[in-house]
């Protein structure tokens, strides 16, 4: 009877080590496979990257504008120092235009640059979630 139940407390203590491998191997195989695989992360991936994309002519494009309006800006002033003033009010009036546009440019982009890091921050916690639990499950194990 002793031989017994020393024979089944080794193969419940093999089977609770192949329990432990077993469970181990799955865990490696998930964190095998990257959280950027799921389809959620795919399309938010992609549209982070069409948005950045957008950031960045918005971004080349004010800075064009703000070339042109200190350009106008100087003229504006060469235009004064001749005393013309017809054409100073039309320099002054193409100036104020560029500047309106500028600002409802700057604007879009600051909106959608405000848009683009909350996007980010989704992304970046999405993924941390998914790594977190793998983590958390390899140190409960100890592998």
């Amino acid at each position: 009877m002793e031989r017994l139940k020393s024979f089944i407390e080794d193969i419940f203590m093999v089977l609770i080590i192949l329990f432990i491998v077993c469970l181990a191997g799955l865990v490696d195989m998930k964190a095998g496979e990257s959280p950027k695989a799921s389809p959620i992360i795919k399309e938010m991936s992609q549209s982070l990257e069409k948005d950045q994309k957008y950031i960045e002519d918005m971004g080349n494009k004010v800075a064009k504008e703000s070339k042109e309006i200190d350009s106008c800006k100087k003229q504006m002033e060469v235009i004064k120092a001749s005393g013309n003033s017809e054409e100073w009010n039309y320099s002054v009036i193409n100036y104020n235009n560029k500047l309106v546009k500028y600002r409802k440019d700057m604007d879009e982009y600051n909106a959608k640059l405000e848009e683009y890091n909350k996007k980010y921050n989704q992304y970046k916690l999405l993924g941390q979630k998914n790594e977190n639990i793998i983590e958390w499950v390899k140190s409960v194990f100890g592998v």
